[in-house]
């Protein structure tokens, strides 16, 4: 996006704005206009949900997860589904695969699981 584009946004941004919020209220004004809302209403609508967002979650650290989980395709997680630990001769037959792209899927999926769980892990800081 170019400098031009992002003038309405930028000309709401006090100069002291925090460097983060500014970055999350350019995500949302982007994504705003991907969406086809009025460049006009964009900017403010970005900047309001950045400060909802500072409103209620303000204060707290925050991982945001990428969520490879949900970009996972619901045949991959088909075939982790129907893995039972032993069944991969089986598995890639019933997806019309070879037993090593089960594998190569089962073990991205895996990967992924694994991701988000420890993603989600409170980190505590020694007594």
């Amino acid at each position: 996006m170019t400098a031009a584009e992002l003038a309405p946004l930028e000309r709401l941004l006090d100069p002291k704005y925090p460097e983060r919020l500014a970055d999350v209220a350019t995500v949302l004004y982007i994504e705003l206009l991907n969406r086809d809302h009025p460049v006009e209403a964009a900017a403010p609508l970005a900047l309001a949900l950045t400060e909802a967002l500072r409103d209620e979650l303000g204060g707290q650290r925050m991982y945001v997860t990428k969520g490879r989980q949900l970009t996972l395709s619901r045949r991959d997680m088909d075939i982790f589904a129907a893995f039972n630990g032993r069944n991969q001769h089986l598995v890639a037959r019933q997806f019309n695969l070879c037993e090593e792209r089960v594998r190569q899927i089962l073990r991205r999926v895996q990967a992924a699981r694994t991701a988000e769980l420890q993603g989600a892990l409170p980190l505590e800081q020694p007594g």
